[in-house]
């Protein structure tokens, strides 16, 4: 007799609850009073599929279980009673991972975030007509074409403030409540770029990848499935989806600069994560939990270490990996576009110790460093403004060019700090006759200044 309905039992149970090997075994355990040990097997086959941080779907774990033949035969042994025993609801069923706000319908989102219910359908545009028929007025983003410093150009979509507040809200709310993978650095309070490259300092081989065009990669039907991960109900995941994402108006890609690809095009038309909302960064880690579950574990099992700061990629190791870098890019690059994204290949770097080993804007053949002439560059500025003034110096048109100053300072003080505290030196010592427009006040609070997020 088939044993379909046991299986789909058994994924039902191993899905009600946290996703790791000990509370799945429980579960059974609880179930059954034991967990053989052809069930400890068929579990470990599921999450080697779909790792913890993961959700796979009911069908997903099914058909895992299904090809299993030691799990079927341990299945067929256990009845009469077994699909009973599976499907007791006994164990509570937990939805809830992680302490993000509750939310179980769209009535309760519109209170949580204090709106109207027509004004949270507004501001969601669930159907897209804001981007079809509305006029500027009424949409909720303002655009702007940023060219990037390799060459061609970034949309810059920034919510209007009604809607970046409440963005913030749910970063707040719900998405720093929820874990990102220990290798994301960028974004992560506690981690940075020096976190990000110290474990891939003077190591002899360095691979630098970038993944093309990362937030708009991410799509609103990533974005959905990630709160409902979070255990929201479809209607409150497809809002929350619906707030944090966008979709580009026809005028702004038909404004878009000579040369950019139709699949730039193609991913800014469709729902994606903007690149200029406060929200987009935590959920961008979120949807990139898989890859990072994936590549690091093909790095470990290759013998080498993984990290991603955003959409830089690093992965370093000995002498060997030079000689294996092509296979190994192949397959990093065929996990990357299995994950819904893509590696620019024209920025990807196979970097020796006999070069100069850069990521993030730092060097890292011996220890974290800053470049030599991005320092001496700096050190000039300083030199110059304190013989012919700011004025002299400010060659882009900073509206607070010392604030600029303290900012450029304080990233070097936070990989260099004897750097950093010459450069301070040099800063406080210029005459306050020769800043345009007088002294300036951020030079008294210069140790609360924070190193500026490098540039995708």
């Amino acid at each position: 007799m088939p044993i379909t309905t046991e299986l789909r039992a058994l994924a039902r149970l191993l899905l009600r609850g946290e996703w790791d090997r000990e509370s799945m075994q429980q579960r059974v355990q609880s179930q059954l009073g034991k967990c053989p040990r052809a069930f400890t097997s068929a579990i470990t086959k599921v999450l080697r599929q779909h790792p913890p941080g993961s959700r796979p779907t009911l069908e997903a774990v099914t058909a895992i279980l299904s090809v299993d033949a030691p799990l079927r035969k341990a299945l067929a042994r256990q009845r009469p009673g077994l699909y009973e025993r599976l499907h007791s609801e006994s164990v509570p069923e937990s939805r809830w991972r992680w302490p993000v706000h509750r939310l179980e319908s769209a009535g309760e989102v519109a209170d949580w975030l204090e709106l109207e219910p027509n004004e949270l359908l507004w501001l969601a545009d669930p159907g897209g007509w804001l981007r079809r028929g509305g006029s500027q007025a009424l949409r909720h983003y303002r655009w702007q074409w940023i060219p990037k410093r390799t060459g061609g150009h970034r949309l810059l979509e920034a919510p209007k403030a009604r809607l970046a507040g409440i963005q913030r809200r749910i970063l707040d709310g719900i998405l720093k409540s929820i874990p990102v993978h220990e290798s994301a650095h960028g974004f992560v309070v506690g981690r940075n770029t020096l976190s990000h490259v110290e474990p891939h300092t003077g190591k002899a081989t360095v691979l630098r990848l970038d993944l093309a065009d990362f937030f708009p990669s991410i799509s609103r039907a990533r974005v959905d499935a990630t709160f409902r991960h979070a255990g929201y109900p479809v209607a409150v995941a497809r809002l929350l989806a619906c707030l944090c994402t966008t979709s580009t108006p026809s005028r702004i890609l038909a404004g878009c600069p000579a040369g950019a690809s139709n699949r730039i095009r193609e991913l800014y038309r469709i729902p994606h994560l903007p690149q200029g909302s406060p929200a987009s960064p935590a959920l961008a880690n979120l949807a990139a939990f898989r890859l990072d579950c994936r590549l690091r574990g093909y790095a470990e099992a290759a013998g080498v270490v993984y990290t991603r700061y955003a959409d830089d990629l690093l992965i370093s190791g000995g002498p060997e990996l030079r000689r294996a870098a092509d296979a190994l890019l192949t397959r990093i690059g065929a996990i990357v576009i299995e994950e819904g994204f893509e590696v620019n290949w024209r920025k990807v770097r196979v970097q020796t110790k006999s070069v100069s080993q850069r990521a993030v804007g730092l060097v890292l053949n011996e220890k974290p460093a800053i470049p030599r002439e991005q320092y001496d560059q700096l050190k000039a500025i300083l030199h110059n403004i304190g013989r012919h003034g700011s004025a002299s110096q400010n060659r882009d048109g900073h509206a607070d060019f010392e604030a600029h100053l303290l900012g450029r300072i304080a990233h070097i003080a936070h990989i260099q700090p004897a750097r950093g505290a010459r450069l301070k030196a040099l800063l406080e010592g210029i005459p306050s006759e020769r800043w345009e427009g007088g002294p300036a006040a951020v030079r008294s609070s210069s140790g609360a200044s924070s190193p500026p997020v490098p540039g995708s």
